[in-house]
């Protein structure tokens, strides 16, 4: 199938996990389908697309207009944060699959309760804007796409409670294992190096 790829961030091999998953998702959908892929470049790395992944498309693209009018089996959009730039492809695909890898409204108001027990009120009114508003995205889009991806199980449930029509996949987050693993690890300590966003 001819496939459309959009995501809000270049994807990688490593780096950030946001840009990790696109690039999972990306190396997964190319081994089936005919992949185009569109970056909406809303988060970071900035740069240009690795070339492992450029081999992978049919085509490359950061500019909507470079695949208007063209039709596509399939539009997979990676995050809600893409869907200003997808729904200009959205009309014409047989199949629309959002990967939302996150229930964002649930993260803003975890974020919102963490700020607040900080005693940041300024910014857990901010998370709770975002929360609200994403609440209302979440509501007015996914009942439109025919598959929604989630990392969990869990989340694939809070889905599912609130009568998603769509069917709701479980695509976990993966890494790649170096080739060479050590046969046991050290004992430790460990430090954890993240942005804990």
């Amino acid at each position: 199938m001819d496939l459309l790829y959009i995501t809000p961030v270049i994807p990688a091999v490593t780096g950030n996990g946001l840009a990790m998953r696109a690039g999972m998702i990306l190396e997964a959908l190319a081994a089936r389908h005919s992949v185009s892929l569109l970056v909406n470049r809303l988060y970071p790395p900035a740069g240009p697309v690795p070339a492992f992944f450029a081999r992978m498309c049919h085509g490359v693209a950061t500019d909507p207009n470079s695949f208007r009018g063209k039709h596509f089996d399939v539009v997979h959009v990676f995050r809600l944060a893409s869907l200003p730039c997808a729904r200009a492809f959205l009309g014409g695909a047989a199949r629309h699959h959002l990967d939302i890898d996150d229930i964002e409204s649930e993260t803003h108001r975890r974020l919102a309760a963490l700020c607040s027990s900080n005693g940041d009120a300024a910014l857990a009114l901010a998370e709770e804007y975002q929360a609200k508003t994403s609440a209302e995205l979440e509501a007015e889009v996914l009942p439109k796409f025919e598959r929604i991806y989630v990392t969990s199980v869990i989340d694939r449930e809070k889905l599912a409670a609130r009568h998603v029509r769509g069917e709701i996949c479980v695509l976990p987050n993966s890494v790649r294992l170096p080739v060479a693993v050590p046969p046991r690890l050290p004992a430790g300590p460990f430090l954890f190096v993240g942005t804990l966003g």
